[in-house]
């Protein structure tokens, strides 16, 4: 359900240029949200952090904002939003013999972060043509309905589901980005990596090119020989080699469930703290799908994560795992990553996980959220939770409800648009556009 905040308002932009001054609008949804008459109005910007243009002020400090209300009833504020932090703005009037306050929360950002639009999505599904039940095409349309806006089919030892997905959507534009994908277990039976991003398939190209492949994996043999491991090397071997495929293929690796556990972990000790020692791979699956029992593994991954030099932490990720989209013990929802990328594409969003631009989200039902990656990323993607996704998911639902139509008449001697997919019109991106305000 929608903030009645979010539901009556409209704030644009929400985001500001670190230390600039700026003029924010809102402008009400609906007639039984218009302000009253400007002399009734009193308008007050709060520094979160307690950061202001002369310095830090105390915690419960605020200061009183010029506005103006226009003629369309759109109020118009304007103030300073120094550094890097959340501001809440608070607009007072009286109403019904007591005071009513309206509480709207903005973010002013450092330019680097500034240039960057976030991004959610679920990284790691599988379709039916592995141990999945629904069809490829299928799930970027469920995906869409939740508000992810990327998302990746990600199959066992198969890159093909991924691209029949990619080409059933091509010729649509669908506002939600495929990546090519899959789940390579060439290391050990569960040591798991998934490729993202990627050219070509991984376990395709071992299959397809045995000598090659060989020779490789006794070059990085003769790498470890020196290696003193109280185990057999050859998972290592193997795991390094497919990080270093997936990099030659243009994508990025994640390092899958690594504390996956049954009836004890599926990847001894020794070897998960070598491979967290080698950090090969590019990001580390802080959150997986291991559903209501797996609340200790995760735990134990973030803890993992955090434990490493923060200049070897690879990228957080967070991921469903789901074998299908229905049940609550699919953690389809659950579990998803927020990128900040330039662009929702798949050249782009490889590059800013490639670059840590990320955080890992774990948000069941029945519990509060848990939000892991670099602490700015984390204060500016807990912003974003609570102040721009909940209306960007409602707007994306319409348009995930349209690919399942699209879906329920398929196939079709050609493409048919439908006017909520319409590129560039649609209301999810009109919305972006104005939440994100870029001059």
């Amino acid at each position: 359900m929608l903030p009645p905040i979010q539901r009556d308002y409209l704030l644009s932009p929400a985001v500001i240029p670190a230390d600039t001054r700026a003029t924010v609008r809102i402008c009400p949804r609906f007639s039984h949200a218009a302000f009253p008459p400007a002399d009734r109005l009193t308008v007050e910007l709060i520094p979160v952090d307690g950061l202001s243009k002369e310095g830090y002020l105390s915690s419960s400090a605020g200061a009183l904002s010029s506005f103006s209300l226009l003629k369309d009833g759109t109020l118009e504020v304007t103030g300073f939003f120094a550094g890097e932090q959340e501001h809440t703005l608070l607009v007072k009037f009286p109403k019904n013999n007591a005071e009513r306050v309206l509480s709207f929360s903005l973010y002013s950002l450092s330019r680097d972060l500034f240039s960057l639009f976030p991004y959610k999505g679920d990284l790691h599904l599988h379709s039916n043509r592995s141990d999945g039940t629904e069809a490829p095409e299928y799930l970027p349309a469920r995906c869409r309905e939740v508000g992810y806006d990327f998302m990746a089919v990600t199959d066992h030892r198969l890159y093909d589901p991924s691209r029949e997905a990619i080409r059933f959507w091509k010729e649509y534009a669908p506002p939600v980005t495929i990546l090519p994908g899959e789940e390579v277990q060439l290391a050990d039976e569960y040591l798991h990596t998934l490729s993202l991003g990627a050219a070509f398939g991984i376990h395709r190209w071992a299959e397809e090119h045995p000598v090659p492949f060989e020779n490789e994996l006794d070059s990085i043999r003769g790498e470890f020989r020196k290696a003193s491991l109280p185990f057999d090397p050859e998972p290592l071997v193997r795991a390094e080699w497919v990080f270093r495929k997936i990099r030659e293929a243009g994508g990025v690796s994640v390092f899958s469930h690594p504390c996956w556990r049954r009836e004890k972990n599926k990847i001894h000790e020794g070897l998960l703290r070598a491979l967290l020692r080698q950090s090969g791979f590019d990001a580390l699956e802080v959150f997986s799908g291991h559903g209501h029992d797996g609340w200790l593994a995760n735990s134990l991954q973030e803890l993992l994560y955090h434990g490493m030099e923060p200049d070897r932490r690879p990228a957080p990720v967070s991921a469903s795992d789901a074998h299908g989209t229905s049940g609550l013990s699919q953690c389809f929802r659950w579990n998803y990553t927020i990128v900040f990328a330039s662009s929702p594409s798949v050249e782009h969003l490889v590059s800013a996980i490639r670059k840590k631009l990320c955080v890992a989200v774990e948000a069941h039902e029945e519990a509060y959220p848990r939000i892991t990656g670099e602490m700015r990323l984390v204060r500016y993607g807990g912003f974003l939770m609570k102040n721009y996704f909940p209306y960007h998911d409602f707007l994306a639902g319409a348009e995930g409800a349209a690919m399942h139509r699209i879906l329920a008449g398929a196939p079709s001697p050609a493409p048919t648009p439908d006017p909520v997919l319409s590129s560039g019109k649609n209301d999810s991106e009109n919305y972006r556009k104005q939440f994100f305000r870029r001059g």
